[in-house]
């Protein structure tokens, strides 16, 4: 499918029968602050998180020959220019490739006529969840009881982390009762740690925050 949907972008010019952010819209709606569309409309120094696919790279030197890096940033719904100054490029260069799908964590730089987003940090899409996440939300229902509770924090210990976690009881009296739990149940947030919480309650019970 990827290689299909490549094809066509090179003898088209564009995608014809899908995209190939299609399959990652969860995971840009979780992380993305704003999307290509937005970028014009944000303010100079603006931070933000955006994801998409790398296209158009282009090499350079900054006035001390220092090497950086140009691209475009393309999502569903456009694109943005993307600066990688040196000493980001140093440490994430493997990752800026045509057709890499990564987020860029930057801030808004409007000196041109079109606004360009200046990267301050590079995530590939397959190690968003662990260096993304900012908390772990599970949406209780009113029938957990204590042993559920004690699987779900034995399913924490198994990835260990900082991003906290904060469970949402639902309760018959006192209705929602939010509560964050103590650091020592903090995880690392990963799509296996996400699949066994699918395997104790329902998926649209789960949110993570980026």
């Amino acid at each position: 499918e990827r290689q299909r949907l490549s094809d066509e972008k090179d003898v088209l010019g564009f995608y014809l029968s899908g995209h190939p952010l299609a399959e990652y819209q969860d995971l840009l709606r979780t992380f993305n602050t704003v999307t290509t569309q937005r970028v014009n409309g944000l303010n100079e120094g603006q931070p933000l998180v955006i994801g998409g696919e790398v296209v158009g790279v282009r090499h350079s030197l900054t006035k001390r020959k220092e090497p950086m890096l140009r691209f475009s940033l393309e999502d569903t719904d456009g694109l943005v220019e993307v600066i990688v100054w040196p000493d980001l490029l140093g440490r994430h260069k493997t990752y800026l490739v045509k057709g890499a799908m990564l987020f860029i964590v930057g801030r808004v730089d409007r000196s041109g006529e079109e606004s360009k987003v200046v990267a301050t940090d590079i995530v590939p899409f397959a190690h968003a969840y662990p260096r993304l996440s900012k908390s772990l939300h599970l949406f209780l229902p009113t029938t957990t009881g204590v042993e559920q509770l004690a699987v779900f924090k034995s399913t924490f210990a198994q990835y260990s982390g900082r991003t906290p976690v904060w469970l949402h009881l639902q309760t018959g009296h006192h209705g929602e009762v939010v509560e964050r739990l103590p650091d020592r149940y903090g995880v690392t947030v990963d799509p296996k740690l996400l699949e066994q919480l699918q395997q104790l309650i329902d998926a649209d019970r789960i949110r993570v925050e980026g």
